[in-house]
């Protein structure tokens, strides 16, 4: 069964499902997982969480310290130039392929479906931009 999306109830006091059902949010930061962790650490990293129970997952696509300037862990800056118009193709492939790989694991798992929210940077939105955090939450 597809989990359904998270709203904020309409008391505006708690998470939801769109049905109504409560959601309980146990999430960890990963703010730098697409900048210093390679793919088998980012599945460790994943696989590690979800043993433990959490069921979000919450990671910024520019990671800091120098998270513009420093190679992410295949040697990829997330803008070409620090131009937030020209993001570099090859980072955010890798940010697809952790995104893809992980909704694939869980899939395969049977533990659901995942979901995925991206939230624009206010500095640095406009139309077609990928730049932001990035939050997945998975059925327990």
């Amino acid at each position: 069964m597809p989990l359904e999306p998270i709203i904020v109830s309409p008391n505006q006091r708690f998470l939801t499902t769109s049905s109504g059902q409560p959601f309980f949010w146990l999430g960890d930061t990963a703010w730098e997982l697409f900048h210093r962790l390679n793919r088998a650490e980012a599945e460790y990293y994943f696989e590690t969480r979800r043993q433990q129970g959490f069921n979000v997952i919450q990671a910024v696509l520019l990671g800091e310290p120098g998270g513009l300037h420093i190679p992410n862990a295949n040697g990829h800056v997330p803008l070409l130039g620090d131009d937030p118009t020209r993001p570099n193709e090859f980072y955010f492939r890798y940010v697809d392929e952790v995104r893809r790989r992980k909704a694939r694991q869980e899939e395969t798992q049977e533990r659901g479906n995942v979901r995925e929210k991206r939230y624009k940077a206010p500095t640095l939105s406009r139309p077609g931009n990928r730049l932001g955090s990035v939050a997945w939450w998975v059925k327990a």
